[in-house]
C-alpha cells in the first residue's frame, strides 16, 4: 500500500491533497508492506521538481534519535502531473527493532515524526509533518491453535484410561478398565489375572482394610 503526501513548493508544507490546507493524516503499520510517495505541486498543480538531484526519507520518535525507516534515494516514477517520489525502506514490511521498542505494548497507534529531504539545483530542502504507527498483534512466532492435539486430548480423557493424569472413573469405568488388562474379580472373592502366555493366577482376598502391620 502507498500512501501520497503532497508537498507545496513555495511554502515547503505537507499536504493532504492538492487543494486546502489539511495537513495528511498517515498512519503506517508495523510489518505491513507500506510505502510513502510524495507530490510536489505549485499553486495545486503536481509536476516534477525542477534540477531535483536526490531524496531521501526518514521516520522517527524526535531529532537524533534512532531512524525507525530510512530511505536514502527516493525512487521517481511518473511525469508531469503523475510524477511520485516514493520512499521505500530496508524492511519492505515496516519492520525495526527500534520501532517495535518505541511501539513497547502499546495497543493503539502512536505518533511519530516523517522528514522528506530533497536536493535540487537551488540547494537542500525539507519538510516535517507528523505521522503514525499502528503496533500489530500477530508476532512472526505466533502459531495457529493446535485444534487436533486439544480434541485428541479431550477425546482420549473421556475415552481412554490415562496414566499420566487423574481421572474421575465410575465403578463401571474401572472394572471395565480391569477386565482389558485381563484382571478381574471372581464371584467367589478371588483376584484372577491372566499372563500373556495364558496362565490364570489368582489371589484370595478380604474385605476391609489390610491391617496396619
Amino acid at each position: 500500500m502507498t500512501h501520497t503526501v503532497y508537498i507545496d513548493l513555495p511554502s515547503e508544507a505537507a499536504l493532504a491533497a492538492t487543494t486546502g490546507t489539511a495537513l495528511p493524516t498517515v498512519t503506517l503499520k508495523l510489518r505491513s508492506a507500506q510505502s510513502l510517495a510524495f507530490a510536489f505541486m505549485t499553486s495545486g498543480v503536481v509536476a516534477a521538481v525542477t534540477g531535483f538531484i536526490s531524496g531521501k526519507c526518514v521516520i522517527k520518535e524526535y531529532p537524533g534519535d534512532t531512524p525507525f525507516l530510512l530511505d536514502t534515494s527516493l525512487a521517481v516514477t511518473g511525469s508531469t502531473t503523475t510524477t511520485r517520489y516514493t520512499a521505500t525502506w530496508a524492511a519492505v514490511d515496516c519492520d525495526s527493532d527500534a520501532l517495535r521498542t518505541f511501539l513497547g505494548t502499546a495497543t493503539l497507534s502512536q505518533e511519530c515524526f516523517c522528514e522528506v529531504e530533497w536536493i535540487d539545483a537551488n540547494g537542500t530542502h525539507s519538510v516535517a509533518f507528523a505521522i503514525r504507527f499502528a503496533p500489530t498483534f500477530l508476532d512472526p512466532d505466533d502459531g495457529a491453535p493446535d485444534l487436533t492435539a486439544a480434541l485428541t486430548e479431550g477425546w482420549l480423557t473421556a475415552r481412554a484410561l490415562r496414566f499420566d493424569a487423574a481421572q474421575s472413573l465410575t465403578t463401571a469405568q474401572k472394572t471395565q478398565a480391569l477386565a482389558n488388562l485381563g484382571i478381574s474379580i471372581t464371584a467367589f472373592g478371588y483376584l484372577r489375572l491372566v499372563a500373556p502366555d495364558g496362565t490364570i493366577y489368582h489371589a484370595g482376598l478380604n474385605t476391609g482394610e489390610p491391617p496396619a502391620s
